[in-house]
């Protein structure tokens, strides 16, 4: 059993208990795997553990307005949104300063990279808002990270960065944490996405 409830879908079915499926609740997973396999196998683990049908939207060429029809006509069930790889600053700042737009009774799923969701935190700090603590991790398999898993690559930024996990905790608190992938990265899998 404690596997499965480490499992981020399941933990988003329990938010969403708890909030309402008409909350307007945003979710961030943040994963090195993009694909469609991915994506598809983390819908329909979604919408078995929350009972709520997910409409999955590449937005890679939308137009705002577009995405925005989009959003609009899923109807009122989940939306996953993914390939974000063509945002920079620009598209980013446009959807930030539209935040108000983006608000609708169902869930919404933004599916991440790391460099995505440095360039998301940095250049919509709004919508980041919105988000809040929901923040989850997937590993490269676009699998659940297990514990082992965690830790380990934990470990790894220690080492590379010559920081301890706290030193970057404490940096984040401070805001003088750079806007790095890595360092998002680091937060969320310390249980801080909130500090993101």
């Amino acid at each position: 059993m404690s596997e499965f409830i480490a499992q981020p879908a399941f933990d988003i079915g329990r938010r969403l208990e708890i909030r309402g499926l008409d909350s307007g609740a945003w979710f961030v997973i943040a994963s090195a795997v993009s694909d469609n396999e991915a994506i598809e196998n983390f819908k329909i683990e979604v919408e078995a553990t929350a009972n709520l049908a997910l409409t999955v939207l590449n937005v890679s060429s939308l137009s705002l307005e577009d995405l925005l029809s989009s959003v609009y006509h899923s109807g009122t069930g989940g939306v996953l949104m993914w390939d974000f790889e063509s945002f920079d600053q620009a598209r980013w700042g446009a959807w930030d300063i539209n935040r108000s737009r983006f608000v609708r009774s169902g869930p919404m799923f933004l599916w991440l990279s790391f460099g995505e969701l440095s360039k998301f935190c940095e250049y919509a700090p709004n919508l980041k808002s919105f988000v809040g603590g929901s923040f989850f991790t997937l590993s490269p398999s676009g699998e659940p990270l297990s514990d082992a898993e965690r830790n380990q690559r934990i470990r790894e930024l220690e080492q590379h960065f010559g920081l301890s996990s706290s030193t970057v905790i404490g940096n984040a608190e401070k805001g003088i944490l750079p806007p790095d992938p890595h360092f998002a990265e680091w937060l969320i899998l310390l249980d801080r996405g909130d500090l993101v």
